[in-house]
């Protein structure tokens, strides 16, 4: 124990026997406001913008959250700008290339009777593809252009496209059987 220690605990007894004077504690509570005189002042004023701090947060989130689920974002909106061009695109493309595969089945059949048969029932099966088309892009625009679904349509477009050829290849193929007869 320290000198200073030893002397406290000695005189215990004559320390706490005096109470201070009456205004001991307003002068010790002045000197401490002389001191440090922004402490209280400090507190409430941090206070307050930690509430509006606080309110600040909650309005961003609850802003970017009603944003983001009630609303497209950009980002889907471009997508779905670049899907109307593409199908557009493709639409074109393949609307071009049936028809002159169309162009070159009726050249095919132009005046025999035999292969006008043939091309009414593989058109048959055609049409059904077209119609079908037709109804995917229905429900493209329904289901709020859905990626599946413009993939079926996509499918849909090559196998119309593919059955047209195969038509053309039956034709050609019964075509060159009779000549070389």
């Amino acid at each position: 124990m320290s000198i200073i220690e030893q002397r406290i605990s000695k005189n215990k007894a004559v320390f706490d026997a005096y109470e201070p004077d009456e205004g001991h504690f307003n002068r010790f509570q002045s000197k401490l406001q002389e001191l440090h005189p922004e402490t209280k002042k400090v507190s409430k004023r941090r206070m307050m913008p930690l509430f509006m701090k606080v309110a600040a947060v909650a309005l961003v989130l609850l802003t970017t959250s009603s944003l983001v689920f009630n609303y497209p974002s950009v980002f889907h909106k471009k997508m779905a700008d670049n899907l109307n061009s593409e199908l557009f695109e493709m639409d074109q493309y393949y609307a071009s290339l049936n028809q002159k595969k169309y162009q070159e089945i009726e050249t095919i059949t132009a005046n025999d009777q035999d292969m006008k048969v043939m091309k009414d029932r593989a058109m048959h099966k055609v049409n059904r593809l077209e119609d079908n088309t037709a109804k995917l892009k229905e429900e493209y625009v329904e289901a709020n252009k859905n990626e599946r679904v413009y993939s079926a349509l996509v499918s849909n477009y090559r196998m119309l496209s593919f059955a047209l050829d195969k038509v053309i290849d039956s034709m050609n193929e019964v075509k060159y059987k009779r000549t070389s007869n």
